[in-house]
C-alpha cells in the first residue's frame, strides 16, 4: 500500500513538473513565431525606365565675334592707311578666324556656314550699297580725277559688321550633356538570423 502511493506521489510530481516547463517554453516559441520576416531588397532599375541626362547649352559666338571684328578692324584700318599688305592679312583673319573658332569646338559644318556668312554678306551689303549710291568723283590732282565707289565701301563696311553678329548668334551654340547630380534613395529591411540565440539586425542601405 505504502508502495503505490510512493509511486503516484511521484507520477504527479513530474507530471507537474512536466507541465511547468512546458509553460516556460511556450513564450519562446511565440517570440520566434512572431518575428519578422526577411524583407527582399528592391529590384534594380531598368535602364530603358531611367530619365535621360538633361543636356547644357553654352554659347561660344563672343569669340567668333571677336576674332572677326579683329579682322574686320585690320582691314579697313589698312585701307585707311592706304596699306598694300595690311588689308590682306586682315582680310585672312577676318574671312579664317571665325571658321577655324568653330572647328576647334567640333563644329565643321558651322565653320562651313561661317566662311560662307563671312564672305556674302559683306560683298551682298556693298552690292546694295552701289546700288544705292553710286560712285562718285573726287578732284585729286588737277586735269585728273579719281572715282570713289562709296556707296559699295559704305555696304562692305556695314556688312562686315553685320556677318560676326550673325555668325555668332546663331551658330556660335554647343550642347553637351551636364552631370547628374548625386542622388540617395535609403532602404531599411530587418532580417533574421538562422542562429536562435544571435540578435536581430537592422541595416540601412544608401543607393547613390
Amino acid at each position: 500500500m505504502r508502495r503505490c502511493l510512493a509511486l503516484a506521489s511521484t507520477v504527479l510530481v513530474l507530471g507537474i513538473g512536466t507541465l511547468a516547463h512546458a509553460d516556460e517554453l511556450e513564450p519562446h516559441w511565440q517570440v520566434e513565431a512572431n518575428l519578422p520576416l526577411l524583407t527582399p531588397p528592391p529590384p534594380p532599375t531598368d535602364a530603358s525606365t531611367m530619365t535621360p541626362p538633361r543636356e547644357t547649352t553654352t554659347f561660344y559666338g563672343w569669340e567668333n565675334i571677336a576674332i572677326s571684328y579683329a579682322g574686320a578692324g585690320i582691314f579697313w584700318g589698312g585701307i585707311a592707311a592706304d596699306s598694300k599688305s595690311v588689308p590682306w592679312a586682315g582680310l585672312g583673319v577676318y574671312a579664317l578666324g571665325s571658321p577655324l573658332v568653330h572647328l576647334a569646338h567640333g563644329q565643321p559644318l558651322r565653320a562651313a556656314g561661317s566662311l560662307a556668312i563671312n564672305a556674302f554678306v559683306p560683298l551682298l551689303a556693298g552690292a546694295i550699297g552701289n546700288a544705292l549710291m553710286p560712285p562718285v568723283s573726287a578732284q585729286a590732282t588737277p586735269g585728273s580725277s579719281d572715282v570713289v565707289p562709296a556707296g559699295l565701301l559704305l555696304g562692305m563696311f556695314i556688312g562686315s559688321l553685320a556677318a560676326p553678329l550673325i555668325d555668332g548668334l546663331t551658330l556660335g551654340w554647343e550642347s553637351h550633356p551636364s552631370s547628374p547630380l548625386a542622388s540617395m534613395t535609403p532602404t531599411v529591411s530587418i532580417a533574421r538570423k538562422e542562429d536562435p540565440l544571435s540578435m536581430n539586425s537592422i541595416g540601412v542601405a544608401g543607393i547613390f
